[in-house]
């Protein structure tokens, strides 16, 4: 087979269980998820989700372009660095290598740290000539920050997204024209100028999913036409604020049949519903209005493909997935950076030439392996020092016994590596990083603040019964645990066995029942920056 086209399409923070499929031990969401409907019935879905290599942004990032596990990407934190593009290739690089012309657009996080080189005084008004872009091995980009990264700075833009909203104004209701960077600013959240947040200022057409789209849209107009391409779409949606135009809401009134969240003193209904003006409430009907949304986009940009003259049935490999998921109340907590599977686990769609179509496969799959795969049918060499590993053959039905892998690693810490936890906790809420002193309760009233330090492995074993299980090692008390979870134990370990299919939500540990599971696990742990699980 020729170089096939490669399109990722990674929304922000999409947990594994809301994307329209029916499971065992779930209350499914009703979701209109047609886009990703059409690409299941083209090829292959992994039901159980995908584990992530960390459930936070720029970490998982980072892994997932060096094709590097996390204590290898040299990303620890959000807010540590940057992804170290001079001492780490990435595959897009591989590819490059290989003969693609490389393109992505939107929030990567890879430059995430210096906000796309701003902080070190790097002119970011051109998207395509953002720092350290040729260095991440991208041949054409239009990148920008997600959501309130883009407020950093104001009422000054920094970074691309931003000054093309200020360039523009927008009407209030009452003729009165606005800066639209301001309205932006308004329906994201901020009080003071609530009122500035209408149907008829926050437009659609300015909308920062539909400009993601827009220009994967414009990448893919310009690409030569004689070169196999490939194309990353990282929408900042849904990650919070869950904001969404009036339009958008409009899909939601009456809507309440969303599942409640797992162990939690919240219902999970919605805010008062439709009237007529945008909201960002931060609830279950405006995240699965994102989602909607969001595959609506994706049709824009497979349009787009198809404008080219390619398809997925002949020429061109795409897979959806996500970075990390959302808690979304589950046990109490919002946001990611947990070990639980409202976090840690997103959806994995594959279709393309060569593809099963309408397949499912049920392995415990890992996303830092997706670039791995691309190179496999890109023909392209990985660098020295990638662990990912490639799942074609799951892709095109091979036997799951003969899985790429047959553990999963993931882990996060709160500082970096090589630092010691302090008394300053730096915590991402939405897309900002917020400082708490340690003990502190977080803004969204949900758990306290604490340093954090865990690890974890997935892997189908033998319990019995044949399942696939995760043990979880936590360094102290794990964050945001859930209800049944007990204190750390005498040596200031927390360590957590779960059923993940049978237990999808992590209220049953089973470590005692299962004491050999989870030892194989544990003895799987990375240990390169000390961590040290010890013995059960």
């Amino acid at each position: 087979m020729a170089q096939p086209n490669i399109l990722l399409l990674m929304p922000d923070q999409w947990r594994f269980d809301w994307d329209g499929l029916a499971r065992p031990h779930i209350d499914s969401p009703p979701l209109h998820l047609p886009h990703i409907a059409q690409l299941r019935a083209q090829g292959t879905t992994f039901p159980h989700g995908a584990v992530v290599p960390a459930p936070v942004c720029a970490p998982s990032r980072s892994c997932m372009a060096s094709l590097r596990e996390y204590d290898l990407a040299g990303t620890a934190t959000n807010s540590a660095n940057d992804f170290r593009a001079d001492e780490i290739p990435t595959y897009f690089s591989a590819l490059q290598r290989a003969g693609y012309h490389t393109m992505t657009t939107g929030k990567d996080d890879l430059t995430k740290a210096t906000q796309l080189g701003f902080h070190l005084g790097y002119d970011t008004r051109n998207a395509s000539n953002t720092y350290h872009a040729r260095e991440l091995g991208f041949s054409d980009s239009i990148r920008f920050s997600g959501k309130m990264d883009v407020l950093q700075g104001y009422p000054k833009p920094h970074e691309p997204y931003g000054y093309h909203l200020n360039a523009r104004t927008v009407a209030l209701e009452n003729g009165t024209r606005i800066n639209a960077f301001r309205a932006h600013r308004a329906c994201l959240g901020n009080k003071a100028d609530a009122a500035l947040c209408q149907r008829s200022t926050y437009l659609q057409s300015l909308y920062e999913d539909d400009w993601t789209a827009a220009q994967a849209v414009t990448l893919l107009e310009r690409a030569p036409a004689k070169m196999p391409w490939f194309l990353w779409v990282s929408f900042p949606g849904p990650h919070p604020p869950f904001a969404v135009t009036a339009g958008m809401a409009a899909g939601e009134p009456g809507r309440e049949a969303y599942p409640r969240p797992m162990d939690s003193k919240s219902s999970g209904k919605c805010a008062a519903r439709f009237t007529g003006e945008p909201s960002h409430a931060r609830d279950r009907c405006n995240y699965a209005a994102e989602m909607e949304h969001l595959d609506r986009l994706f049709g824009t940009v497979l349009d787009a493909v198809r404008a080219r003259g390619h398809s997925v049935m002949r020429d061109t490999i795409v897979c959806f997935f996500s970075d990390h998921g959302e808690m979304l109340n589950d046990h109490d907590d919002v946001d990611k950076s947990k070990p639980w599977q409202a976090a840690l686990n997103v959806p994995l769609v594959c279709a393309g030439p060569g593809i099963r179509h309408n397949a499912s496969v049920v392995t415990p799959m890992a996303t830092v392996d997706i670039g791995a795969t691309m190179l496999d049918y890109a023909n392209a060499t990985p660098f020295v020092g990638m662990t990912a590993r490639s799942f074609r053959g799951l892709l095109e039905g091979a036997e799951p016994r003969t899985r790429n892998r047959t553990v999963v690693l993931s882990g996060l810490q709160s500082y970096d590596f090589g630092a010691e936890p302090c008394a300053v906790i730096m915590v991402e809420e939405g897309d900002t990083e917020v400082e708490y002193e340690e003990g502190e309760a977080g803004a969204d009233g949900g758990t306290t603040r604490s340093p954090f330090n865990f690890r974890l492995a997935v892997a189908e074993l033998e319990g019995p019964p044949l399942s696939t299980y995760k043990f979880v090692c936590c360094q102290g008390a794990c964050p945001g645990a859930p209800t049944p979870v007990g204190p750390p134990g005498v040596d200031n370990y927390t360590r957590l066995l779960f059923d993940t299919l049978a237990d999808p939500f992590d209220m049953i540990d089973l470590k005692t029942r299962l004491p050999h599971v989870a030892e194989t696990l544990r003895a799987a742990l990375p240990t390169e920056h000390g961590f040290s699980c010890g013995r059960l």
